[in-house]
């Protein structure tokens, strides 16, 4: 893009939710960049990235973002539409997901959640869009600091972890 650290005024970072380690790895990554450079992080959510994906391609109806939260589980949230606020992700079962999502007419689902439980989501209308996007992370957090979002220090920005790592989970199963 022809630009510098220098001319960077903020890091932007996905906060999840999502996989514990990769989170932790691309928070911690942001906030050594951000605290060398002096400058603030924005985190912006997965879910919220991949509705911005759906609708950058062109869709005008509701989006479930649904992230694949292994262990039989996935993160997911809702829009209703381009310019709507996504709602806050929340852990579910693939198929109490699906059946909640029946009833939504015009829904599109995307996300790594979606492809990885098919089977759950059969009847609904699921894109291509798994992963979200650097491009749409980078347009949506250009566009809250065109809005006067200020970005946070960076010891302030967390992931959004909407449950214990594998690693703990196992050992007190164990």
């Amino acid at each position: 893009a022809g630009a510098t650290l220098a001319d960077l005024e903020a890091v932007a970072v996905d906060v999840g939710p999502g996989l514990f380690t990769g989170l932790r790895v691309g928070v911690a990554t942001a906030q050594g960049l951000a605290q060398g450079l002096g400058i603030g992080v924005l985190g912006v959510g997965s879910v919220e990235v991949l509705a911005r994906e759906a609708y950058d391609a062109g869709w005008q109806g509701p989006v479930a973002a649904v992230v694949d939260a292994r262990r039989g589980e996935v993160f997911a949230a809702t829009a209703g539409g381009p310019g709507c606020e996504v709602g806050p992700p929340e852990r579910h079962r693939p198929d109490d997901l699906a059946r909640a999502l029946a009833g939504v007419e015009g829904l599109l689902v995307v996300g790594t959640g979606a492809h990885r439980y098919a089977p759950a989501f059969a009847g609904l209308h699921v894109a291509a869009v798994r992963e979200p996007s650097p491009r749409a992370l980078a347009e949506i957090a250009a566009g809250r600091l065109a809005h006067g979002v200020q970005p946070v220090h960076p010891t302030e920005i967390r992931p959004v972890y909407l449950r214990g790592a594998d690693a703990r989970i196992n050992w007190v199963q164990r």
